[in-house]
């Protein structure tokens, strides 16, 4: 579906104002709001319930597109969400020019147990204001398991911009990546997370982790994994974090437990953190609490 209007737009390809039971997709949804570029604001869902939606089933496509002053789209927006699986694909782009452009390419405060075998992208840019990007957002995500591609790209000219590949501002229960998970900065102030969560479960890494964060202006901040606290953790697979600042200040970790702890390490990958800036600090990894038995075959830079 898509709706024009000179001062406000929006639109749905599926919409709920309650909840939608089991959800099915092979075909194709999809959505694009265009609003003024001079104050007007976008709104597009590709799947939206204000409520819940049941098990969560999409081996199609399901799109987004919002474009104005101020943008912001979702490919699946729901308060919460039963077992989700994906196997086509999912995509969110929003553009502003002018104001600010926000983007979800999953958008849920609960998510059962989540599989993505297909490819969920978040893209936002901005002109003149600030650009937010998060491929999988949550607060509670049960047992998590990616085969596919998950990217979140934030893009902002003349402002700040901030990517997620996936955010659980709480928890992930058990969490497992063989595909890719990645995210993209670039902007005044650039801020970029590959896997951010308060507290993870065990967690083991066969595919790739990466963050780029590129800023202009202030300062670049790049996290390949952020939590407070890991369960066990395994790497087979790569995870990668690069802040470039060609302004001021560049951090960049590949894992990090802040304030917290991670449980037995053991790595036979690759973790690497690279900062660039006129001060510049980077670590492979770290933790603020302890880690427990840390063996390492792989390499850590």
């Amino acid at each position: 579906s898509e709706m024009c209007i000179r001062d406000r737009a929006g639109a749905a390809g599926v919409y709920a104002d309650n909840s939608i039971g089991n959800f099915t997709n092979s075909g194709s949804i999809s959505a694009s709001a265009n609003a003024n570029a001079t104050g007007g604001w976008a709104g597009a869902a590709g799947v939206s319930a204000d409520n819940s939606i049941g098990n969560f089933t999409n081996s199609g496509s399901i799109s987004a597109t919002a474009k104005g002053y101020y943008a912001r789209a979702f490919g699946v927006y729901a308060d919460s969400i039963g077992n989700f699986t994906n196997s086509g694909s999912i995509s969110a782009n929003a553009n502003s020019t002018g104001g600010h452009a926000e983007v979800y390419g999953v958008y849920a405060t609960d998510i059962g147990n989540f599989t993505n075998n297909g490819s969920i992208s978040a893209i936002a840019s901005a002109t003149g204001n600030y650009a937010y990007a998060e491929g999988v957002w949550t607060d509670d995500i049960g047992n998590f398991t990616n085969t596919g591609s998950i990217s979140a790209t934030a893009n902002a000219t003349g402002g700040d911009a901030y990517a997620y590949g996936v955010s659980a501002d709480n928890s992930i229960g058990n969490f497992t990546n063989s595909g890719s998970i990645s995210a993209n900065s670039t902007g005044g102030h650039a801020e970029v997370y590959g896997v951010y969560a308060t507290d993870i479960g065990n967690f083991t890494n066969n595919g790739s982790i990466s963050a780029i964060a590129s800023a202009t202006g202030n300062y670049a901040y790049a996290e390949g994994v952020w939590t407070d606290d890991i369960g066990n953790f395994t790497n087979t697979g790569s995870i990668s974090a690069t802040a470039n600042a060609t302004g001021n200040y560049a951090w960049a970790e590949g894992v990090y437990a802040w304030g917290g702890s991670i449980g037995n390490f053991t790595n036979s990958g690759s973790i690497s953190a690279t900062a660039t800036g006129n001060y510049a600090e980077a670590a492979g990894v770290s933790a603020d609490n302890s880690i427990g038995n840390f063996t390492n075959s792989g390499s850590i830079s």
